[in-house]
């Protein structure tokens, strides 16, 4: 049935934070292949059990492009690569779409803790989530060869349940769950030495601030075309939530957008290399005139050229990467042995010769000589083409977790461009991966900007208060103005209220001396977190380059931080602290008194090489 639904949009757009929960798993069963035990170092998510050549059945026509099949009678099992626990209990959500005839079905259980035991079946044709003793059983049947999204949502405490869901509604549930059940690793296909034969699709784990909301919210992105979706106008998300990797057909930009109940068809990216997605856009023009057209993608690709050697669209809206504004990015990279690239012909505007660029950069490159990110300035000049590197970013070590900012703003002076007779010229964003390692390069808000040319930093003291010398993100919250800086200070993190899983930054350009030694700053710290653990980090970061790195926790003495920043003298660099906190325990920071030496005192932040923490998340975002 559908139902005429009209959701009228704000033509204000907001900052689009990220998913505040710890999205710690999700595989979309895309590309069987991944699987291969030889393989799954270069997988995303998951491997066979058993050192089989593929050790699953292909399914062509899955929820969201591709799925699989398990055959009981050939003991067909995947295995997750293992998790990164939380430290503290938080609500639980395992979201799956399963279809099957059968009565009695084993779709998973948990691995790594013998004290708290999950398992996600079908019996008598009803999904039933169990923890330990607790069993939710749902009153709907979900054996009729239909796909049906089944999710088991554990909420622990003193009055915990554990919940079975339908198709995003309650279908039963159990207390008695006390602790968490997040596994060390989650079985797929067999429970307890039994195996069982059903298809499956879009597997997704999150723990943290998941409630029922996020089951409704999750079952509606990922619906088949002509399901019934569920009304969710008046819900209020725990957290928000990025849409499930599609690209809306047809889009035209409006500040009216009319819904349905019926989800309609989406065109999907997938793992098959020579898939052209069949989109239906305004054709992009060849020359777009002064200043950056759509630069923040909320058109699409109206002004945009996007060209990906392994054929995979760039610009559009994608589960992996939320957006910083709006909806919709350009996420270049994500496979290995590729090359990405967008690019725009554009006059520079005389007033605005600096290009202000927020994206951000994932990479599990330890080597930083194989990939890279580059900003190229094209112009053509009595019919010869000139092609001039601008800048560029090595990709390597960029995806620590707990979580990096994902945006940060970059500027780049093209000044140099700027003609007494305006002429065009093509800036093109490029990203290269070679064969090990992918990494991902995510833009969104292109826009042209003032060339500021301060030789000292402003608001230095935060005296003025939040007066733009600084930009204060979160990865939370995204770009606002007074957000940390006030009352003479700038301030990041918070205990009480604790703000775990976040990055708060502040960031300034400025063209060092040309005798620049050292970077200063009075630094306080008020946390709870054991010291020599880096749960909680400050960062301090020179042209986006980890300078020094502190380890954020409840010893940590009060004083005047001092980093070497003299590989920088004479450079227009950005110049960024910001405090990253993990699942619990919250910690802030208060800086003041920011300052560029030439004086050689002694260094008391070094630079500390953290090991990046591979999680399933991150192989999740960084792959395609």
């Amino acid at each position: 049935r559908t139902s005429s639904l009209t959701r009228t949009a704000s033509a204000t757009r907001t900052a689009t934070p990220l998913l505040n929960n710890t999205q710690i798993f999700k595989q979309t069963f895309d590309d069987v292949t991944t699987f291969q035990s030889t393989r799954w170092r270069l997988s995303t998510t998951m491997r066979c059990v058993k050192s089989t050549p593929v050790c699953v059945d292909e399914v062509s026509e899955g929820v969201q492009n591709k799925a699989v099949h398990f055959d009981g009678s050939h003991n067909n099992a995947l295995t997750s690569v293992s998790f990164l626990l939380p430290r503290a209990p938080s609500n639980t959500l395992v979201s799956v779409w399963v279809r099957t005839t059968d009565n009695d079905i084993n779709i998973m259980q948990s691995m790594g803790n013998k004290l708290y035991q999950f398992t996600m079946q079908i019996r008598a044709g009803k999904l039933a989530c169990d923890f330990n003793s607790a069993s939710a059983t749902g009153g709907i049947d979900v054996n009729d060869g239909e796909w049906h999204h089944l999710a088991c949502l554990q909420t622990p405490g003193s009055n915990g349940i554990i919940a079975a869901y339908v198709d995003g509604r309650l279908a039963g549930s159990a207390s008695g769950v006390t602790k968490t059940f997040l596994p060390a690793k989650l079985l797929i296909g067999v429970v307890n030495g039994t195996y069982s034969s059903f298809d499956l699709d879009e597997l997704w784990v999150a723990s943290g601030n998941v409630g029922a909301n996020e089951v409704q919210l999750i079952y509606n992105k990922q619906a088949p075309i002509g399901s019934n979706l569920i009304d969710t106008q008046t819900l209020t998300p725990s957290a928000t939530l990025t849409s499930s990797r599609t690209v809306t057909v047809s889009f035209t930009p409006t500040s009216t957008r009319t819904t349905t109940r019926t989800r309609t068809a989406t065109s999907t990216r997938t793992m098959t290399p020579s898939m052209t997605p069949s989109l239906t856009v305004t054709p992009s023009p060849t020359f777009t005139g002064e200043g950056i057209v759509n630069g923040n993608f909320e058109g699409y690709k109206t002004g945009w050229t996007e060209n990906s050697s392994l054929n995979f669209a760039i610009i559009g809206s994608w589960s992996n990467f939320a957006a910083w504004t709006g909806r919709y990015v350009a996420w270049l990279g994500g496979m290995t042995g590729g090359v990405d690239t967008i690019e725009q012909t554009v006059i520079i505007p005389t007033g605005n010769t600096s290009l202000y660029i927020h994206s951000g950069f994932y990479s599990w490159e330890s080597i930083c000589t194989s990939d890279y990110a580059r900003v190229y300035v094209e112009e053509t000049v009595n019919d010869i083409v000139t092609k001039t590197l601008v800048k560029q970013w090595a990709m390597c070590n960029q995806s620590k977790w707990s979580p990096l900012t994902l945006y940060n703003q970059q500027v780049i002076d093209l000044s140099a461009w700027v003609k007494p007779t305006p002429q065009p010229v093509t800036i093109r964003f490029e990203l290269s991966n070679d064969s090990f390692n992918p990494s991902s390069w995510i833009i969104d808000t292109v826009k042209f900007g003032p060339t500021i040319s301060n030789t000292t930093l402003l608001n230095a003291d935060f005296a003025n208060g939040a007066d733009g010398s600084w930009n204060e993100d979160s990865r939370n919250n995204g770009q606002q103005a007074g957000q940390f800086i006030a009352n003479g200070v700038a301030k990041l993190g918070g205990k009480l209220p604790a703000r775990n899983l976040t990055s708060d930054r502040i960031t300034q350009y400025v063209t060092l001396p040309a005798d620049a030694k050292r970077l200063l700053f009075d630094v306080s710290v008020n946390s709870d977190e054991s010291c020599g653990k880096f749960y909680d980090t400050m960062t301090i970061a020179v042209n986006d380059d980890i300078i020094g790195t502190m380890d954020i926790c409840k010893t940590t003495k009060a004083g005047r931080a001092s980093v070497d920043i003299s590989a920088y003298a004479g450079q227009r660099v950005p110049v960024s602290i910001f405090l990253t906190t993990d699942i619990s325990m919250g910690s802030e920071i208060t800086i003041d008194n920011v300052a560029i030496s030439n004086t050689l005192t002694a260094v008391n932040v070094s630079r500390v090489v953290l090991t990046p923490v591979k999680t399933s998340m991150d192989a999740t975002a960084l792959h395609k």
